[in-house]
């Protein structure tokens, strides 16, 4: 039997568009692309305290989701099959994200990074978790869900590649924009990662109208699930390298209690 992790077939289904190749990294590589993650950083925050590039504070007005048809239909639908641990994560993800797309300037399909970010984490739920791994689970639901109410070509193919990659640090640096800006909010909302592109107050901002509250607690737990259940995935390598208590420690402020 093939593993489930990896696609049997790159044949395209007029739904579902090609997978991407997550291309599973090994432990070494993952670490060491988690320390470059670092590294990167830090120079950012000396960047900042130097006063080169600073953020510039954003309202929730000027970050707010797209008011298309399709977003409101995402919206609508999230929280009918996805807890709001994981959906507002998603939320928070997006808010973040185009936060630092603004601050680099950077010219990119907002509707599709919203897309993504919302629904990037469907494939933790039980209705959606077919047993491989959890990213292309998540791709493959809200792909079906998009596709079927207008979305298709490479816009279609481009929200595939930000859920599948959302946590990827070996790959997402270096595909598109969306897929960047994804892994960029997202990983803010789990580690910390770019909160030196975010005004302070545009951080607080964030998670005062969605709090994160126990996420840092909460969430390692989906992933320990998901590591056990299925130990050849990506995100089990990501767990063996400490992401459970990296999140517990991420500086991140939690905003009001949930």
């Amino acid at each position: 039997m093939p593993r489930t992790d990896q696609a049997t077939s790159t044949k395209p289904s007029p739904n579902r568009g090609t997978p991407v190749d997550v291309a599973p990294a090994g432990i070494a590589l993952l670490a060491l692309h988690l320390v470059r993650m670092e590294i990167a950083g830090r120079c950012r925050a000396l960047a900042r305290a130097l006063r080169f590039r600073r953020p510039v504070r954003l309202s929730l007005a000027d970050i707010a989701p797209p008011e298309t048809y399709l977003c409101r239909e995402a919206t609508e639908w999230g929280p009918e099959v996805c807890p709001s641990l994981l959906l507002d994560h998603g939320r928070r993800g997006f808010l973040f994200g185009d936060a630092i797309g603004r601050h680099y300037g950077w010219t990119y399909d907002r509707e599709v990074l919203y897309l993504a970010c919302l629904l990037h984490d469907l494939g933790l739920t039980p209705r959606f978790d077919t047993g491989g791994a959890f990213e292309r689970d998540g791709a493959d639901a809200a792909v079906e869900f998009l596709a079927a109410r207008g979305l298709a070509g490479a816009r279609l193919r481009l929200l595939r590649e930000v859920i599948e990659l959302h946590d990827a640090p070996h790959r997402a640096p270096r595909a598109s924009l969306e897929t960047r800006l994804g892994h960029f909010g997202i990983g803010l909302d789990v580690l910390g990662v770019h909160r030196e592109d975010l005004h302070q107050e545009t951080l607080a901002a964030i998670v005062g109208a969605w709090p994160r509250g126990d996420f840092r607690h909460q969430f390692p737990r989906v992933i320990r699930d998901q590591a056990e259940r299925k130990p050849w995935s990506h995100i089990a390598r990501l767990d063996r390298l400490g992401l459970g208590a990296r999140i517990a420690t991420a500086p991140v402020p939690d905003g009001l209690p949930a």
